[in-house]
């Protein structure tokens, strides 16, 4: 019996559920609150944030059993999870850091899109500027790129050319800077990854790597990949970490024991080949988002100009759609000629009123086009960071070669555990939250084709 059932119901669970039942519901309600699909729903962001502080509590086994005791005064919920924390945690979360490290592509989206649209908000201001001094015939004495220097000797045009290309200048050079802090940041992930990978490699490479040990260490990552399967998106990222390690492991085994490494170089070819392909496949994703999010802009500004025109005229009570399709009703009913000259008259007439449920259909559908474009970008993000903390391991000269053969047989070992791991039924749908939503996306992009 617990003091509080607040934080059970805000998750829509019960005071026994599971870890996996908590996760799986704050999941579901977090992506349906969260304030990037609500932008300017203040009762959403509330919801979001008491959401948030009930997971923050229920999802920690000592703060959990302090709640169940003595109820939300005791629980230490320290207020609204980081919204962006909580994409980061959708594609296997906290479990997976360990085997790719932190996921950086959203966050550097992020960044871009504001050094953007800093740079569109002083082109506007600069124009603006521009037309007031060619209106006012007014001379440009000094600016903020070019400090005190006077200008009065140049023409108006030729005093705007100098700092347009001064203002560029500057921001070429924040994106250069902002660009080698992501490479380098990179960087220190990669080395961070390599130690750790080193690490689990050196349970097998450092024993007598008998049948025994082999079977042991392939056990122990077995028993690993159980949990790590069920994470958001684990299925998928076991796959990808098991077919890097194996792959790769394989390639550098054949460049070692092959006439002029042959074997190798048909391994680096193929896998330069997947990588093409990813790129393609991550771009086509990405524009099919973009262009589901137009259409979905169209159809809510199409039914909110309905809502008010019916409101102006003191119709707001009737659904705009089933208004049209009454109308449409009566057109059909008229005679050919005459709904041939009502098509003539309105040639820019946009269909039907998108209905309530038309358009959550569609916003559930964007959500999962969204999360196919961050999931196909992150995969490649993260096989990447891999193939380079493997090449790491491998292709490092101060280490001898019969070790690094050593690492690549326990590579191909964990490798072979996990691009095989699947997972049951019944814990497919337990798993399966945010998967469910890029599946169903994807598949309506394919029958539409």
């Amino acid at each position: 019996m617990v003091k509080d059932t607040t934080y059970y119901e805000l998750l829509q669970i019960e005071s026994t559920a599971t870890d996996l039942e908590i996760k799986k519901s704050y999941r579901k309600l977090a992506i349906k609150y969260h304030p990037d699909k609500n932008p300017d729903n203040e009762e959403a962001a509330e919801t979001f944030k008491k959401i948030s502080e009930a997971y923050q509590v229920l999802s920690d086994k000592e703060k959990r059993l302090k709640y169940d005791q003595y109820g939300i005064e005791e629980a230490g919920a320290t207020g609204m999870a980081d919204p962006e924390k909580f994409f980061d945690e959708i594609f296997g979360g906290e479990s997976f850091i360990p085997y790719i490290g932190e996921l950086t592509l959203l966050k550097n989206m992020t960044k871009e899109l504001e050094l953007s649209n800093n740079e569109a908000a002083e082109q506007e201001a600069a124009e603006q500027a521009n037309k007031y001094y060619e209106e006012n015939h007014v001379n440009i004495s000094s600016n903020n790129y070019l400090g005190d220097a006077s200008l009065n000797d140049l023409s108006l045009e030729e005093q705007q050319k100098l700092i347009e290309n001064e203002r560029k200048r500057q921001h070429e050079l924040e994106r250069e800077k902002m660009e080698e802090e992501q490479s380098q940041h990179r960087k220190e992930i990669q080395a961070e990854l390599t130690k750790q990978l080193i690490n689990r490699l050196s349970v097998y490479t450092e024993t007598d790597k008998s049948d025994d040990i082999k079977k042991s260490f392939q056990e122990k990552f077995r028993l690993e990949a159980e949990n790590l399967k069920m994470e958001s998106f684990g299925l998928e990222l076991l796959h990808t970490i098991g077919s890097v390690y194996y792959n790769k492991a394989s390639t550098f085994i054949k460049s070692e024991s092959t006439i002029l490494g042959v074997g190798g170089w048909f391994g680096t070819l193929k896998e330069k080949g997947g990588i093409i392909k990813d790129t393609f496949s991550t771009i086509s994703i990405a524009l099919d988002a973009q262009k589901t999010m137009q259409d979905l802009a169209k159809m809510s500004d199409r039914r909110e100009r309905e809502l008010n025109k019916n409101a102006e005229t003191g119709e707001e009570g009737e659904d705009p759609a089933e208004e049209k399709g009454e109308e449409q009703a009566k057109d059909d009913s008229r005679p050919e000629e005459e709904s041939d000259k009502k098509d003539k008259k309105d040639p820019e007439d946009e269909g039907p009123v998108p209905t309530e449920e038309e358009i959550a259909e569609m916003e559930k559908l964007l959500m999962g086009k969204i999360l196919a474009a961050a999931w196909k970008g992150s995969h490649m993000e993260i096989s990447s960071n891999l193939r380079e903390v493997v090449s790491n391991v491998l292709y490092d000269e101060s280490v001898s070669l019969s070790k690094r053969l050593e690492r690549a047989e326990a590579l191909k070992l964990i490798g072979s555990v996990f691009k095989n791991v699947e997972r049951s039924k019944w814990e497919a749908e337990e798993a399966k939250i945010f998967e469910e939503l890029v599946a169903e996306a994807t598949s309506k992009k394919a029958k539409k084709k």
